[in-house]
């Protein structure tokens, strides 16, 4: 399977996924898990000519400048950190690992799985240095058999979804995960490009018993965009309360920035 981030670093789903992402971490400081991540990626990219971080970060960047408050809690600490790991922020960008391990404490702990050599030799590298940090070169979905039995998890799903098969595997994760560690806190990123497969996915997770809540942000109306992507998900099983609401409440604030038609946008939530 051929594919880099690269070009899609700092998209608007990025930065979906990423505020998102840092809202589950920061609700799980009292007891530091093992961040548990399948697809690491790069670990940092460098946004420096052609990409879709213009659409992404560079506009909310231009809504909310430095030194100002979005009204977002999630907002204000995805940026925050994006600032403090990247300072020559727009030209380059930390992926999920640097974010996982920038939230969480000095007990907390960073295993990352990575199967593309180049990204793992860069991932490494990004990482190097941090005793919490792990790269494990291989099939992070395999690996998921061997989550630990009793330690705290968060379990972080971000496949590149470029082929059919990634969403049943992606589904089949998330059961694999809740059957072995029902206390696992689980995070599922996804495009949206058409309701067909989100709601099959959300449809394999009910008639399976998996409890979740899904939170999918769209920013290009559905009807005006049939390959390209309109938004995208994150499903969470496991997520406090307090978690949810805070990404809930960033969508009015990243809805209206990262709008692509008119200031159309939509939020939806699937449990």
């Amino acid at each position: 399977m051929d594919y880099d981030h690269a070009f899609h670093a700092a998209n608007h789903a990025d930065v979906w996924k990423h505020t998102a992402l840092l809202a589950v971490l920061a609700s799980l400081k009292r007891t530091p898990p093992l961040v548990f991540d399948t697809h690491g990626g790069r670990g940092r990219y460098s946004l420096a000519g052609t990409g879709e971080w213009t659409a992404g970060l560079g506009r909310l960047l231009e809504a909310v400048p430095a030194g100002h408050a979005s009204g977002s809690a999630a907002v204000d600490r995805y940026l925050g950190a994006v600032r403090r790991l990247c300072p020559d922020v727009p030209r380059s960008y930390p992926g999920s690992p640097l974010l996982a391990l920038d939230a969480l404490p000095r007990n907390g702990r960073l295993r990352v799985h990575e199967v593309e050599p180049e990204a793992l030799s860069e991932l490494r590298q990004a990482v190097k240095g941090d005793g919490r940090a792990q790269v494990v070169g291989g099939d992070g979905l395999a690996a998921l058999d061997g989550l630990p039995t009793k330690d705290p998890v968060l379990v972080v799903l971000d496949p590149p979804y470029v082929t059919k098969p990634e969403w049943p595997a992606a589904a089949e994760a998330v059961q694999r995960v809740h059957a072995a560690r029902k206390d696992a806190t689980v995070f599922l990123w996804y495009p949206v490009k058409r309701w067909s497969r989100p709601n099959t996915l959300h449809d394999t997770l009910r008639e399976a018993g998996v409890p979740f809540v899904a939170l999918e942000l769209l920013v290009t109306p559905l009807e005006l965009e049939r390959r390209a992507l309109a938004g995208s998900g994150v499903l969470l099983v496991g997520a406090s309360l307090p978690a949810q609401g805070e990404i809930l409440a960033a969508a009015p604030v990243l809805g209206p920035a990262l709008a692509t038609h008119d200031g159309r946008w939509q939020v939806r939530v699937v449990a």
